[in-house]
């Protein structure tokens, strides 16, 4: 076998080794972008397009099977994620969370939108809506904004195992409880997380069911 022959298979094996590594921890780099809402006190699911009082899966209700639908739904926010690659092999290369715009302005809703029909009242109500509660106020950044929040609203969309775009909205309730004069001038912004929810959705739909 000649020089140059050796030399290119070499390079070759070379270039293959490297390109199999690179896939492998670009596989191993997760995103994890709904483990922050694992540790809800009461979650509240809604069939797609109702208003009226969720499902709820809690903690604090008795029996065998709430116990466990309450440890499935923790289970899946906490395991909800996607891998670089992932990211990459779907053409989903910019996956940062942002805030949603309509013509450069931010989308922000009020408190009678939020005691109504949350994020139904502008967006899909074929899709099933999950709604999280908190026993105090956590902490999350968005884009370079930091956000605090102890209610959390999603549009939870079949994604069929790909990544998507999430409609959520997350906002401190205490910020209009007060019921001052100035409650109504309130509002907060509506977000995009980029998520792989596919599971999360079998499990409101089998639970809904």
């Amino acid at each position: 076998m000649k020089k140059g022959t050796k030399l290119s298979i070499t390079i070759g094996s070379i270039v293959v080794s490297i390109l199999v590594v690179a896939v492998l921890v670009l596989s191993f780099i997760t995103t994890k972008p709904l483990a922050n809402l694992a540790d809800y006190k009461v979650a509240y699911l809604y069939e797609s397009g109702s208003v009226a009082n969720g499902y709820q899966v809690s903690s604090l209700l008795t029996g065998e099977e709430k116990q466990a639908e309450n440890n499935e739904l923790k289970n899946l926010l906490s395991k909800c994620s996607y891998s670089v690659m992932q990211s990459l092999l779907s053409g989903k290369v910019e996956t940062a969370n942002e805030v949603y715009l309509e013509n450069g302005e931010e989308v922000t809703f009020g408190q009678t939108q939020l005691n109504g029909a949350g994020l139904y009242t502008k967006y899909s109500t074929s899709l099933p809506k999950l709604k999280l509660t908190f026993s105090s106020v956590k902490k999350a950044t968005i884009g370079s904004e930091e956000y605090e929040f102890d209610t959390v609203e999603l549009l939870i969309a079949n994604t069929y195992g790909e990544i998507n775009e999430i409609t959520c909205i997350a906002w401190d309730s205490t910020k209009y409880d007060i019921q001052d004069e100035e409650t109504e001038f309130i509002n907060f912004p509506v977000f995009k997380l980029h998520a792989n929810t596919t599971d999360l959705y079998n499990f409101i739909m089998n639970v809904r069911a």
